[in-house]
């Protein structure tokens, strides 16, 4: 993992809870973690091993605000908020370290629509910082709709490959259907 983060890799897991946060921890802890692995922001946060807990509460809330995470408080435990804001945790966890390459595995499984629209969103302006951006999704329409470039895979190989605006959702649903 730290070998990813430092080299500016993100993944955002499909199983948010497990792999994905510290459930029991709280949300100043989560959006922390990844950064403390990185060690160009490592030594923002910590001096000599001992962690900077008022610049780490402070990137925190930072996020917390950027993102707008409803949360009591940083001291909440992550495993006590919404689908929605426990997505969002992990997308700060990840924005903190300063990644240029973040994979998106299944980012709005499980979410309400208008968390959905802020996560797009986030995706976009991270695309126009000169991000990029890997997104997997098992939903065509969501495929479609913020993809500049899909490719289709079955059984672990590319079976098609589009500019989204030359690919029909039939056609994506056919390849991910047909035999390799």
């Amino acid at each position: 993992v730290s070998d990813a983060v430092n080299a500016g890799i993100a993944l955002l897991t499909e199983d948010r809870q497990a792999p994905g946060l510290l459930l029991g921890l709280s949300v100043n802890v989560n959006i922390a973690v990844a950064a403390l692995n990185c060690d160009t922001i490592k030594k923002d946060l910590s001096r000599v091993g001992f962690l900077k807990g008022k610049k780490i509460s402070q990137n925190s809330q930072e996020y917390c605000r950027k993102m707008s995470i409803k949360t009591p408080s940083l001291q909440q435990k992550v495993m006590n908020l919404s689908g929605g804001n426990q997505q969002k945790v992990i997308i700060s966890k990840w924005l903190s370290t300063k990644s240029k390459v973040f994979i998106f595995d299944e980012p709005t499984r499980g979410i309400d629509v208008g968390t959905k629209a802020e996560i797009y969103k986030i995706m976009e302006e991270l695309a126009k910082e000169g991000a990029a951006i890997i997104m997997i999704s098992s939903e065509v329409d969501e495929v479609l709709g913020i993809s500049d470039r899909v490719l289709v895979m079955r059984k672990g190989r590319i079976v098609a490959e589009a500019v989204t605006n030359t690919l029909t959702k039939d056609e994506i649903i056919k390849y991910s259907a047909m035999e390799v």
